[in-house]
C-alpha cells in the first residue's frame, strides 16, 4: 500500500484557514489523474487528498468525479498520523477511515455527505488532519479523470 499525496499535502496549494469564528469556509480539493506529475493508484493505495485545518469543525462535504470510473467505490475519511507523513509516529502504516463517505460509487458523479454524525467527530484541537480517499481497485492515469472533494468547515 502506498500513500499518494495531492498538491495540498506536498505544499504547492494552500488550504483556506478559518479566520472568523462561526464563519463557514470552503475549499475544493482536486486530484487530476491526467497531469504529468499525478500518480496512478493501485488497489489498497490511499490518496491523501485534503487537509482539515487545526481547530476546524467539519460541516458538510461533497464528492464529485469526472471521467470513467467503472464500478469503483471509495471510502473517504480522516487519516491517522501527521499530514504528509509516510507512516504514523510509531512506524505503523497510516490508515484512512470512512467517516465521510463509505462505499461511494465513483461512477455517480455527485455525492453529498449523508453521515450527519461526522459533524461530531473528535480530533485533536491544534492539529491539522488529512482526509484520505481509498478506492476499491486500481485507478490508471487518464486525461479527464478527476476526483474533487469539497469540504465545508468552521472554527
Amino acid at each position: 500500500m502506498a500513500i499518494v499525496k495531492s498538491p495540498w499535502i506536498i505544499g504547492t496549494r494552500m488550504t483556506k484557514r478559518p479566520q472568523t469564528t462561526g464563519a463557514i469556509h470552503v475549499t475544493q480539493f482536486t486530484y487530476d489523474f491526467g497531469l504529468v506529475q499525478s500518480q496512478a493508484l493501485a488497489a489498497g493505495d490511499i490518496l491523501e487528498l485534503a487537509i482539515l485545518p487545526s481547530g476546524a469543525k467539519l460541516v458538510d462535504a461533497t464528492l464529485i468525479t469526472e471521467g470513467a470510473w467503472a464500478a469503483l467505490t471509495a471510502e473517504v475519511g480522516l487519516m491517522t498520523g501527521e499530514v504528509g507523513a509516510d507512516t504514523n509516529a510509531d512506524g505503523s502504516a497510516r490508515t484512512s477511515d470512512s467517516s465521510l463517505f463509505a462505499a461511494a460509487a465513483l461512477a455517480t458523479t455527485f455525492a453529498r455527505l449523508a453521515k450527519p454524525d461526522v459533524v461530531l467527530l473528535e480530533r485533536p484541537e491544534n492539529t491539522e488532519t488529512s482526509v484520505g480517499v481509498k478506492v476499491s481497485g486500481a485507478v490508471a492515469k487518464a486525461a479527464g479523470k478527476r476526483i474533487h472533494l469539497i469540504l465545508y468547515y468552521y472554527q
